[in-house]
């Protein structure tokens, strides 16, 4: 499984993508039908990888696009759709974590692959990761804190820039990068530390 994109649209993707928003305000469902084609499987990988539940995500998936197009008036002229889109997601993700009151569970495999400072773990075909390995880096994974593991989400398998991080966060591009940064040496360093625990 090869790592996601890491950076965000080009330029002339960004154009279009405005193009269509301004078209899709007048609620014109073909119009719409575009950004559910062209989003429609990333976005549900992203809830599927921030959820660990496969039927959850796909409802998640359902009503953010829902929503989205009951609120299209609401995007900003200048907003494109994408960014808007994984904020309604993201924000429904929260609402039912909190009301199921559960731990988000991540997916390993990803992690494996895609969390930078662990690059001997890429060299290995998937069946070579053992059990314990599994079972530690869920251990750590445990200890991040969520705003962590979620700004490690949407910068390494949404494919979010820092500054698309930041609109989505509502918080500064430096503070996005600074969060992503602290994220993958806390999870670095509690994998070492915890790992030299085991072997002891």
């Amino acid at each position: 499984m090869n790592p996601p994109p890491r950076h965000g649209l080009d330029h002339d993707a960004i154009h279009s993508e405005r193009r269509l928003s301004t078209a899709s305000r007048s609620r014109d469902a073909d119009t719409f039908n575009e950004f559910v084609d062209q989003y429609y499987a990333p976005l549900r990988r992203y809830l599927l990888r921030l959820t660990g539940d496969p039927e959850l995500a796909a409802d998640l998936t359902q009503e953010a696009f829902l929503k989205a197009y009951s609120r299209i008036e609401q995007l900003a002229d200048d907003e494109a759709f994408r960014p808007w889109l994984y904020r309604i997601a993201l924000n429904l993700a929260r609402m039912e974590f909190r009301r199921r009151q559960r731990r988000r569970v991540l997916s390993l495999e990803w992690l494996i692959e895609s969390v930078r400072g662990i690059s001997h773990w890429l060299a290995r075909p998937d069946d070579m990761v053992t059990v314990p390995t599994r079972d530690l880096v869920q251990q750590v994974l445990d200890e991040l804190s969520p705003t962590l593991r979620e700004a490690l989400l949407l910068h390494r398998l949404a494919g979010f820039t820092s500054e698309e991080i930041a609109r989505l966060l509502n918080i500064s591009p430096e503070a996005a990068r600074k969060r992503v940064t602290r994220a993958v040496q806390r999870f670095q360093a509690l994998y070492h530390e915890r790992a030299g625990a085991r072997e002891e």
